[in-house]
């Protein structure tokens, strides 16, 4: 069987777009002639038919900001190491950033957002990242998930600032919430940010909690010693 052929960044870049060629030539023409196709009464099937191409076109972009986001999320994947070179995570936002401009009406984009700002993030731009972030969350909708998940990589990013009460007001709800599904990631990380507020107290609190809420999670030794280091 014949191997198929990958699609390389610079092909799928420089690649004319046929199909906005071919739907600009038969707007172009409807245009040009929609006082005869008035008169001939059949101005309502080409109106179905612009409303064809529009449809077809909104499917046509989709495959086509797939097909760069795959190429920016194999530069992500290639980077998940701690000793990644900053470069490679400037690329790499740059490859998502690329998918957000030029398909902004993708569901490819939105998608995008929210790996543009990792990257912004591992970058150490914080701010960019924070505002990335945000941009996400004002599209995904009512998805919890997606949700509860950026507002813990919002606390982070805040965290990372020092912006301490800001990653506190983001992760106290998530933790309280008992159907999200990364609560026990989200108790770990309030308990955390309230020993850098030097909010002992609370982060006893919250630990105790962690420990009665998740008695088989693989974090449960590790924040038991916590618990006795603070109580000490």
């Amino acid at each position: 069987m014949a191997k198929k052929k990958k699609i390389k960044r610079k092909e799928l870049l420089k690649e004319p777009d046929e199909f906005l060629t071919l739907s600009s030539r038969l707007f172009n023409w409807i245009i040009t002639h929609q006082r005869q196709l008035y008169a001939a009464g059949i101005i309502v099937a080409s109106l179905f038919v612009l409303y064809m191409a529009g449809y077809f076109y909104y499917r046509h972009i989709n495959r086509k900001a797939q097909a760069l986001y795959n190429v920016a999320y194999e530069a992500l994947a290639s980077n998940m190491k701690p000793s990644t070179d900053a470069k490679a995570w400037t690329k790499t936002q740059q490859l998502f950033q690329e998918v957000i401009n030029r398909y902004s009406l993708s569901k490819a984009s939105r998608l995008a957002l929210s790996q543009a700002a990792y990257a912004a993030y591992r970058q150490k731009k914080y701010d960019e990242a924070i505002a990335l972030y945000e941009k996400f969350l004002s599209k995904i909708g009512d998805e919890p998930n997606y949700r509860m998940l950026t507002q813990m990589a919002l606390a982070a990013c805040y965290e990372e600032k020092g912006e301490i009460d800001q990653a506190i007001q983001l992760l106290e709800p998530l933790s309280e919430e008992k159907a999200n599904p990364f609560r026990e990631l989200a108790l770990i990380n309030l308990a955390r940010v309230y020993r850098l507020a030097n909010k002992v107290e609370d982060s006893k609190r919250v630990l105790k909690e962690f420990i009665v809420a998740f008695p088989d999670s693989p974090f449960l030794p590790m924040e038991k010693a916590l618990l006795l280091t603070l109580e000490g």
